[in-house]
């Protein structure tokens, strides 16, 4: 015979056995909840993955290229001439003035003293002309000064004789005779007068000609005289010396150089654009040159018209004194910001190959991957703009290995 079971009565009087069912099937749904978490869950980011984004992506164009001195001057021998002594050795910093070579040449010190000599001579010539002619200028003044009291007389003996002759107190051969005498006067005294105005005037215009050669012969002399001092060569500014070959006792020809001379903080990167990338390229853009541990800022002040081997030399200028080590055809690397894109969909920037656009690896929650197409716009240094094929939060694979699973 069987017994019935006795039911236990719980506290708040519910049912034992809908309390054991509730609690496997609560147990059910945590095993679930968390199966499906752990599914859900995404992997940890890899090294060759990144995360697609919103923010800002600066357009730039990379090169490579080399630094150059903005100002260089080569110095060269203003004329035929033996090295009679070197001052500085390459690479010695120089002030603006300094002497630097000292040069010989016999012929430029006799064509200098032969131009001052000429001078000279000319001077010499123009003195005494000023003075010959002053005292000609003097002795014609005291003629006409003379037969102008002579032609005076002349007219009072004429019109006495007139007086005398309407009187019949003279004869008419006396009047006749009065009156050519004062006649011949006054003509002589013409004369004269005039030709002191020539005289004078020639005197000044000979005086002005004598003049301007006196000027001729003194610029032949100061070039002469700049010839000559241009043996001592000295540093048209401050700057390093470079290229310094010469040896005491050489006979140099005229133009042939003697040294270079290079202003040391004043340098620019000199960077090797490729031809498709040159076009977006233009003057005041800001640029950042990398030399080698050290960065400088600089902007673009030149470009080339024409492309060389595949490339366009772009010149960018430092902003500020360069960093230290910074010199001559040094390799750098320089980054030509052209523009700027704000709130865009961003990744780190993909293998080389991969930056025009194409196919890329997306990984999904679960850790599946699947092949989509992508187009890559703006590009940093770092960073590079998803145009289309991404949205944020996506996980993209950037290293060649597309066909690995998790």
């Amino acid at each position: 015979m069987d017994r019935p079971i006795a039911r236990t009565r719980l506290p708040f009087g519910g049912d034992p056995r809908l309390l054991v069912a509730g609690g496997i099937a609560a147990g059910g749904l945590v095993l679930g909840l968390l199966a499906w978490a752990v599914r859900a869950a995404p992997a940890a980011i890899e090294a060759d993955e990144d995360v697609a984004r919103i923010g800002d992506v600066s357009s730039e164009v990379i090169a490579t290229g080399s630094l150059e001195y903005v100002q260089t001057q080569l110095l060269t021998a203003p004329s035929p001439a033996r090295v009679l002594a070197v001052h500085v050795a390459p690479g010695d910093s120089v002030a603006a003035g300094q002497l630097l070579i000292s040069l010989g040449s016999p012929d430029v010190e006799i064509q200098t003293l032969q131009a001052e000599q000429a001078l000279s001579a000319e001077r010499s010539a123009l003195l005494e002309y000023r003075a010959s002619t002053a005292m000609n200028v003097l002795a014609q003044e005291s003629a006409v000064h003379a037969l102008r009291s002579a032609a005076i007389l002349a007219a009072r003996d004429s019109a006495a004789a007139e007086d005398l002759g309407a009187r019949r107190l003279a004869s008419e051969v006396e009047v006749l005779q009065k009156r050519s005498a004062a006649s011949d006067a006054r003509i002589r005294l013409e004369r004269e007068a005039a030709r002191l105005v020539l005289m004078r005037a020639s005197a000044d215009s000979l005086a002005a000609a004598r003049r301007e050669q006196v000027e001729r012969l003194a610029a032949i002399a100061q070039f002469q005289r700049r010839r000559l001092d241009a043996l001592e060569v000295r540093a048209p500014f401050a700057g390093v010396t470079q290229d310094v070959k010469l040896q005491l006792g050489e006979w140099v020809v005229g133009g042939v150089t003697l040294l270079k001379l290079v202003k040391r903080d004043a340098l620019r990167a000199v960077l090797r654009v490729p031809e498709s990338a040159a076009a977006v390229v233009g003057l005041g853009q800001r640029a950042v040159v990398r030399i080698g541990a050290d960065s400088a800022l600089g902007h673009v002040v030149g470009k080339e018209a024409s492309a060389s081997e595949g490339s366009v030399n772009v010149r960018v200028q430092l902003d500020g004194k360069p960093p230290a080590g910074a010199v001559a055809e040094r390799s750098v690397q320089g980054r030509i910001i052209v523009g700027r894109r704000t709130g865009v969909v961003k990744i780190r920037r993909p293998l080389p190959e991969q930056e025009h656009g194409g196919y890329v690896m997306v990984r999904a929650k679960d850790g599946s991957l699947s092949r989509r197409p992508v187009v890559f716009g703006a590009a940093g240094a770092t960073e590079i703009e998803v145009a289309s094929g991404l949205a944020a939060g996506e996980v993209v694979r950037l290293s060649r290995d597309e066909g690995r699973q998790r």
